[in-house]
């Protein structure tokens, strides 16, 4: 090949390179657009994952998060680390800068980020870049709409903002980026911030260089978060990271929040949080919403909301490309048990404490659907993980009776029995209620069901217990009648050997 050969050879490369860029933007972009539920749901976490990858700025120990929504317009803004020449490449060809297998970063500016454009095809940008000669500030627009030839002359527009960009003196004044998406529907914008102020607490442990985040939906409506420090403690069975957060809304103090990590061993690969909010005179559990994310990368995975259990799972899993599901490899499947496993000691720690709900943490039930729902191995490898996990909690001194704390299941000594309002084991449905027959189950001899005030909760987690194949103490209408009747030819035979 001559030299003249190889130039148009190499030139032709390079705008075939660049046109498959502009139509994986476009294609991206579309299907966003084109599912603004799902893509709603996501895109706070794109930015923030984006804002938190490059880590603080220097002399920083924490990025700042700023979400606004004007009449018109949605703005990010935040304080991080400022882009490098590498990731404003990634930003306008839909890469990613992220190293590969990174352990620290989920992909900064990948085809991920495109999920933002659900809010507008068309954002402002502007943000501080690092050159070798300090810091330079540049504004610029991306435009993803129209086809692959539009998309390729905004590429080259942004290209001419960044030489325009100018030279700042006093870069620690500045914000690192800000987003603006001018929006005219607000469907996507409500899913998201929704999403985020469910997961925020939870990113405050998963991602820790998280710090103070202000939403402000409207002129009226103002939410500031602002962490503490992270405290690390060891506890029976493993240890626990703790990290408490202040709360203001439209200016007024909030009750505060703790959000707490759960591991087996120092420098776990999984983990099971569980949140804390302040009452009056205790800490009280907070459980997570039914179908909410049971398990986080870092960010939650929204698909799994079909988990029967009182905790949030976070681990280095692996997730589809689109955050939605676990790949359920073997090493998904190592550190989940690694979670379970933390969670059985997060209970026992919880309930120690006398937390306000903490008995919740003992639930497990068997699961309805699973990541693959045709996929019958995973459905019954989650029920297997599921009954371990109840097992190992119910052999634990955990459930409040009147005599104190009990286990469910002991090879000797005492153990809870549990109040199920039926007539008999067989009934599909109950006759009677909780209330009603706990007084009589009380007055029993030998039986030790869970306090009043709880017994009706803990039918509840020991049902699920059963459900997956746990023999417990299950004191229906009948056994009651069998235990009484017993109990009574006991006492007749003590009295004919007593009698002479």
């Amino acid at each position: 090949m001559s030299e003249a050969a190889l130039r148009f050879y190499e030139e032709a490369l390079k705008q075939q390179h660049t046109l498959n860029e502009a139509r994986r933007i476009r294609y991206r972009v579309a299907e966003a657009r084109g599912s603004p539920h799902s893509a709603g749901s996501r895109w706070p976490f794109e930015l923030l994952q984006n804002a938190l990858d490059p880590g603080p700025r220097s002399g920083s120990s924490c990025v700042s998060i700023s979400l606004g929504r004007t009449s018109s317009s949605v703005i990010f803004e935040h304080d991080g680390a400022p882009f490098t020449s590498e990731e404003l490449a990634a930003l306008l060809s839909s890469g990613s800068s992220k190293e590969f297998e990174s352990e620290v970063t989920t992909g900064r500016f990948g085809t991920g980020f495109l999920v933002t454009h659900v809010l507008a095809e068309r954002a402002q940008l502007q943000g501080l870049l690092r050159v070798p000669t300090g810091y330079e500030k540049f504004t610029l627009v991306l435009d993803r709409s129209g086809d692959e030839d539009t998309i390729l002359k905004n590429i080259d527009s942004c290209n001419e903002a960044i030489r325009n960009a100018t030279p700042v003196a006093e870069p620690n004044e500045l914000p690192s980026a800000i987003f603006e998406y001018a929006i005219s529907d607000d469907n996507p914008l409500t899913l998201g911030l929704a999403a985020l102020k469910y997961a925020l607490p939870y990113l405050y442990i998963t991602r820790q260089s998280l710090g103070r985040v202000a939403i402000q939906v409207d002129e009226h409506t103002k939410e500031v978060w602002t962490p503490g420090v992270v405290t690390i403690a060891s506890v029976d069975g493993g240890y626990i990271e703790f990290r408490s957060l202040a709360i203001e809304r439209n200016g007024a103090s909030a009750p505060a929040r703790r959000v707490l990590r759960f591991t087996i061993k120092e420098n776990a690969a999984a983990s099971a949080l569980v949140l804390l909010e302040q009452t009056e005179s205790n800490w009280e559990v907070v459980i997570p919403d039914v179908d909410e994310p049971r398990i986080y990368r870092e960010y939650p995975l929204r698909g799994s909301g079909f988990l029967p259990v009182g905790f949030v799972f976070d681990g280095k899993f692996e997730p589809d490309q689109e955050r939605n599901r676990l790949l359920m490899t073997d090493p998904d499947k190592q550190m989940l048990e690694e979670a379970f496993a933390a969670a059985a000691v997060g209970t026992k720690h919880a309930i120690d404490q006398r937390w306000a709900n903490a008995h919740w943490l003992a639930r497990a039930d068997k699961v309805v659907t699973v990541f693959d729902p045709s996929n019958t191995e995973e459905r019954d490898w989650w029920n297997g993980q599921l009954a371990e996990f109840a097992e190992q909690v119910a052999k634990l001194s955990v459930i409040e009776c009147t005599s104190g704390f009990l286990p469910a299941i002991t090879s000797e000594g005492a153990y809870a029995d549990f109040v199920i309002p039926r007539l008999k084991d067989e009934s599909g449905e109950n006759e009677t209620s909780v209330e009603r027959l706990w007084p009589l189950v009380d007055a029993a001899n030998d039986l030790e069901p869970a306090r009043r005030e709880l017994a009706s909760d803990w039918t509840t987690i020991a049902t699920g217990w059963h459900d997956l194949g746990l023999e417990l103490g299950l004191i229906t209408v009948r056994k009651l009648a069998e235990y009484v009747r017993d109990e009574a030819i006991r006492l007749m035979s003590l009295r004919c050997e007593l009698i002479p």
